[in-house]
């Protein structure tokens, strides 16, 4: 956490970027629709994914999900209309 942390203030970009404690599943599709709403995108940050519901879940409130290539997301970005997909330890990262 300390190193995201520091890419986050080294990119001068904490106003852009929120960590936040939900607290049901009522607050959590609450949250996902006010930050669609602002144009905002949803990062699973994971190395590897089997599937992951919590990226399907914001794509359906409008939240565009940047996700990497690795397991079972690659599926569902492909048919997805909105989707971004990363290359874990990249050190840049453009639109696939």
């Amino acid at each position: 956490m300390r190193k995201i942390l520091k890419i986050i203030e080294l990119g001068h970009i904490q106003e852009y970027v929120h960590f936040l404690n939900i607290g049901s599943q009522l607050e959590l599709a609450a949250t996902y629709r006010y930050f669609a709403q602002r144009g905002s995108v949803f990062a699973l940050t994971s190395l590897y994914e089997p599937f992951g519901l919590a990226p399907l879940e914001a794509a359906a409130t409008g939240l565009v999900p940047v996700v990497t290539k690795n397991g079972g997301l690659l599926r569902f970005s492909l048919t997805a209309q909105v989707c971004l997909l990363t290359q874990p330890h990249r050190k840049t990262y453009r639109k696939d």
